[in-house]
């Protein structure tokens, strides 16, 4: 009996106990197969992240070559750089200043009409009375800066003809700043002579400078000279330039320029009772017709501030300012030149003022000529006054010029006295980076030959279209144009 129940108890036993390891292994079936279904999904998934996080550095990595690219594109420097617009002119500068290079440009484009008062009898040498057309008189463009070190500048300028739109180079410069306030130059360059041929063209207050300064002006030379801000009280007061060079407008093109004679030109040769007027080639040293010239000019900034002389128009938020200017041309002939051995003197002093929107500038100018190998003198003078006023400031500036020239002309009648009157105005879109300006010349006394005035004809035609024909006596022009900076 006993036996029996031992043996029930053990069947019992091993039963239960099957059971009891047959549900968890049940369990843990489930289990095991939940937790490779969970690894299969964090397999997955690991995968897609990793083929993100390589799309991504892919991405990142064609970022930093685009921006890389730029940056050598913008900086077009080994070492880093600049480049952009500073408000003035665009540029391209290395990192730390010492390359630099300005770029600029100067487009004027003009609509002129002459009307001029004729006799009957001028009918078969002035068929027509009335002249008007479109040109072109100004298009540049210009490279400036420094190379090496902020002292050693340089500049290039090229022009434009207006006739034939042919290029040339108007300016040609080498300079260093010896000292903060004193540089020095060489090349091609405008001599520091006439205050308003020093103020650049797109800088006037009238469409186009005087007829007076187009007579008197030394123009561009070729020379050596300096720039000197004297220190008074620290204030640079005192502006002193002088250039020595080859001569009155020694570095423009074409034959040698006409320079206040009377005839075409200043050297002459007298052969068989003949005033012969040579010619130059070309701009070469021993082309030239002097044996030395010197040019200076002094200028007494007396309150305002020097950047307020380089244009002639009163801005608003401007000081007042007075500048008050002399200069003296002097010139020698070459010494045993076939051409003869002339020299002579020219001078002029001048000032402008400025205040709230008014603006005054006045300049005279005289010449002594003496002619040795023809044995006479001539005199000329001339005078200018122009005003303007901004009656809305930086906008509209209506304006009036006057100007007297009176030539001395032994070898013939001396030339009767010129009286101009100008008036007109300037419309400013951007002040004088673009704007628009019109205005009337009237000329009530005859215009004398271009070659009386020692210039070309095409010389004349830089005043705003005068003809230089003695027969007509009244001319009235009227002008517009437009002018873009950049």
């Amino acid at each position: 009996m006993n036996s029996k129940r031992f043996l029930m108890a053990g069947v019992l036993a091993v039963s239960l106990a099957a059971q009891i390891r047959a549900e968890p292994n049940a369990d843990l079936q489930t289990r095991l197969e939940r937790a490779e279904a969970r690894i299969a999904e964090l397999e997955r998934a690991e995968q897609d992240t990793w083929l993100n996080e390589r799309r991504a550095e892919e991405v990142k990595a064609l970022v930093r070559e685009v921006m890389a690219d730029a940056d050598a594109r913008a900086s077009l420097l080994v070492g880093g750089g600049t480049a952009g617009h500073n408000g003035k002119n665009f540029f391209l500068a290395n990192a730390d200043g010492s390359f630099l290079m300005k770029i600029g440009g100067q487009l004027q484009i003009r609509h002129n009409w002459n009307f001029r008062q004729r006799e009957s009898n001028d009918l078969a040498a002035v068929p027509d009375a009335d002249e008007r057309g479109f040109e072109i008189p100004r298009a540049k463009v210009w490279f400036e800066g420094n190379i090496a070190s902020p002292r050693l500048h340089y500049a290039l300028q090229l022009v434009g003809d207006r006739d034939d739109n042919s290029v040339d180079f108007e300016k040609i410069l080498i300079s260093y700043d010896l000292m903060d306030n004193l540089n020095v130059w060489i090349g091609e360059a405008k001599a520091p002579f006439l205050r308003e041929e020093l103020v650049e063209s797109y800088h006037q207050m009238v469409i186009d400078r005087s007829l007076v300064n187009q007579v008197f002006t030394a123009g561009r030379v070729q020379g050596i000279g300096f720039d000197w801000w004297v220190d008074r009280d620290t204030t640079n007061r005192l502006r002193l330039r002088m250039s020595i060079n080859d001569g009155f407008r020694s570095a423009e093109p074409g034959t040698f320029p006409g320079s206040l004679t009377g005839d075409s030109s200043l050297h002459v040769q007298q052969t068989s009772g003949a005033v012969i007027v040579p010619t130059r080639n070309n701009k070469a040293f021993d082309q030239d017709s002097t044996d030395f010239a010197l040019t200076g000019r002094l200028d007494s900034r007396v309150f305002g501030d020097w950047s307020q002389g380089d244009d002639f128009q009163a801005w608003s938020g401007e000081d007042t300012s007075l500048i008050i200017g002399a200069a003296v041309h002097w010139e020698v002939g070459e010494t045993g030149n076939a051409q003869g051995n002339g020299h002579f003197l020219t001078w002029t002093v001048d000032s402008s003022y400025e205040r709230m929107g008014f603006t005054y500038f006045g300049a005279f100018n005289m010449a002594d000529v003496d002619w040795s190998t023809v044995g006479s003198n001539r005199h000329h003078y001339g005078l200018t006054a122009q005003v303007g006023y901004q009656i809305i400031p930086d906008k509209l500036e209506p304006y009036f010029r006057y100007e007297y020239l009176k030539l001395s002309n032994p070898s013939g009648p001396s030339q009767n006295g010129i009286n101009l009157y100008t008036l007109g105005f300037n419309y400013f879109i951007a002040r004088n980076n673009a704007k628009f300006t019109t205005d009337f010349v009237y000329a009530g006394d005859a215009i004398p030959t271009a070659a009386s005035m020692g210039l070309s004809g095409n010389d004349l035609s830089l005043t705003g279209l005068l003809f230089d024909d003695a027969s007509n006596r009244q001319q009235v022009v009227w002008r517009m144009q437009f002018q873009l900076l950049f």
